[in-house]
């Protein structure tokens, strides 16, 4: 399965702006899935907030490895249960060559993403 990220475009200081929430549809026991986002400027930098709500356990996170030239190794993280954690992403390093970053959340043993941990994300590309 797979989400196709909204991204938030922030293009001024000291201005608000809304903040799509992007929610996991995998209601499947152990199934990961893919958040698949789509930067508009390059190049970029994007803060990605991860959210785990539903107390389901902690959720693995893995952001692919870029295909251009600054690529770096995938970036593993985790979010323990009930919290959300912040990552600011270069796009230089995770940027695939066909122009997207892909984020995988992977349950807790036993769990799903959507009904047991209401995993969820927000992207902001930073001015």
């Amino acid at each position: 399965m797979a989400v196709a990220v909204t991204n938030a475009k922030l293009l001024l200081f000291n201005t608000g702006y809304e903040v799509a929430s992007n929610a996991a549809t995998a209601d499947t026991a152990d199934l990961a899935e893919v958040f698949t986002i789509t930067p508009t400027r390059k190049p970029s930098r994007i803060a990605v907030i991860i959210n785990e709500v539903s107390e389901g356990g902690a959720l693995a996170v893995s952001v692919a490895a870029g295909g251009l030239w600054a690529a770096g190794s995938a970036l593993s993280e985790s979010v323990a249960s009930g919290k959300s954690e912040a990552i600011v992403l270069e796009t230089a390093k995770y940027l695939s060559t066909s122009g997207t970053i892909l984020i995988t959340l992977t349950p807790a043993s036993g769990k799903k993403l959507k009904t047991d941990h209401g995993a969820t994300m927000q992207v902001i590309e930073l001015p």
